[in-house]
C-alpha cells in the first residue's frame, strides 16, 4: 500500500486538482493522508458543494483521502460528525465514498502495520482570529477552544502503544527550525506531542503546521525515528507531499 502523505491544504481545491491528486495517481499510490488543517469543513461558503467536488475528484483518479483534525478547522462540524457519520472498518468517520476523518486521535492497522493519528494544534494567530470573530455582526466562529487535544484524549493517545507510523498536526519540541512561537500554549502542545512520541515510538512520523519542508530526528527508547515536516498548499510537490510505502515503512518525495 503506497500513501500520499500530504501537508495543510486549507481548503485549496486548484493545489489538490492541479498537483497532489494527479501526483498521487500516478505514483501508484491508493490513498491520500492528510495531516491537518485540511479547510474544506469550514462555517463559512457551501462546504458541502466543496467536499462533494473533491470527491469527485478522488473518485475519478481511483484514490480515497483520509484527514485528521488540525487547529484550522471547524471543530463543531467534525464534533458533529463523530456523532452522525458512518463509522467504517478502520474506526474513521466516512464523509463521502473517498473521504473520511479519522477523529481527534486513532489507532489502526494496514497491511500489518500500526498506524496512529493525533490531531490539533494552537493557532498561530489565534489572538487575531478571537478578535475577529467579536467583531464580526454574526460572531461567525473562525477559532475554537478545541483546537488543542484534552488531557483525556492525550492519555488515550499514549495508551495506544507502539506504532510503526504516527501522524499529527504539531510537531515535537524537537522540530529545530527557528521561528516557532514561544508562547506558554504553543510550547505546551509541543510538549504534547513530544510525551505522545516517547510513548508511541514510531519508526517514522509525519506532522504539518509550520508551513516548511523539514526532516528531522526524534530519539525515544527504541531509537531516533525520522520525523518529517510537510510544507503547505501552493508549495513545491517536492516540499508539501511525501510518499509512503507500507510495505517497507519508508518514504520517498
Amino acid at each position: 500500500m503506497k500513501i500520499a502523505v500530504v501537508g495543510d491544504t486549507h481548503g485549496n481545491m486548484t493545489w489538490l486538482r492541479n498537483d497532489v491528486i494527479p501526483y498521487a495517481r500516478d505514483s501508484g499510490c491508493d490513498l491520500i493522508l492528510q495531516v491537518g488543517d485540511f479547510g474544506f469543513v469550514w462555517p463559512q461558503g457551501a462546504y458541502e458543494n466543496q467536499v462533494s467536488k473533491l470527491n469527485r475528484l478522488l473518485d475519478g483518479a481511483g484514490l480515497r483521502l483520509l484527514f485528521l483534525p488540525g487547529n484550522h478547522e471547524d471543530h463543531a462540524k467534525l464534533a458533529r460528525f463523530t456523532e452522525t457519520a458512518k463509522v467504517n472498518d478502520d474506526g474513521h468517520y466516512v464523509l463521502r465514498s473517498q473521504i473520511a476523518y479519522t477523529g481527534r486521535v486513532s489507532s489502526w492497522v494496514w497491511e500489518g502495520r500500526r498506524l496512529a493519528a493525533v490531531g490539533g494544534a494552537v493557532s498561530i494567530d489565534r489572538e487575531w482570529r478571537v478578535q475577529q470573530q467579536r467583531r464580526s455582526p454574526r460572531r461567525t466562529a473562525i477559532w475554537w477552544p478545541e483546537e488543542v487535544l484534552s488531557p483525556e484524549e492525550v492519555d488515550e493517545a499514549k495508551a495506544f502503544g507502539t506504532v510503526d507510523v504516527l501522524f499529527t498536526h504539531d510537531g515535537p519540541s524537537d522540530f529545530p527550525e527557528g521561528g516557532l512561537k514561544p508562547d506558554l500554549d504553543s510550547t505546551a502542545n509541543r510538549q504534547r506531542m513530544t510525551d505522545i512520541g516517547r510513548a508511541l515510538r514510531p519508526r517514522i512520523w509525519f506532522h504539518g503546521h509550520y508551513h516548511q519542508r523539514v526532516t528531522y530526528g526524534f530519539r525515544h527508547d527504541y531509537g531516533t525515528c525520522a520525523v518529517h515536516c510537510l510544507d503547505c498548499d501552493y508549495s513545491p510537490r517536492s516540499k508539501g507531499v511525501e510518499i509512503l510505502d507500507l510495505s517497507t515503512a519508508r518514504s520517498q518525495v
